[in-house]
């Protein structure tokens, strides 16, 4: 089945619940020794910035608050 911006949209959300899982509890001292939750945090930010490429540019432009530059760091290439 093809996939809808609203299913980005869910994969976006996702992964953020993941990172606040993640991290939980978490200091940022804490955090920044732990390389699994690292991984897992950069992975989840890698979902998201796949997943807001799907979503079309009408619909980002419709979002005041969700600030343009947010969608271009996002959406950015390496």
């Amino acid at each position: 089945m093809k996939r809808v911006y609203q299913d980005y949209l869910e994969d976006i959300l996702a992964a953020i619940d993941d990172v606040a899982t993640f991290t939980d509890g978490y200091s940022s001292e804490t955090f920044a020794t732990d390389r699994k939750t690292i991984n897992a945090v950069i992975r989840s930010l890698e979902i998201i910035g796949e997943a807001a490429k799907q979503i079309p540019a009408n619909l980002r432009n419709q979002s005041p608050g969700i600030p343009s530059f947010f969608f271009l760091l996002l959406t950015a290439d390496s």
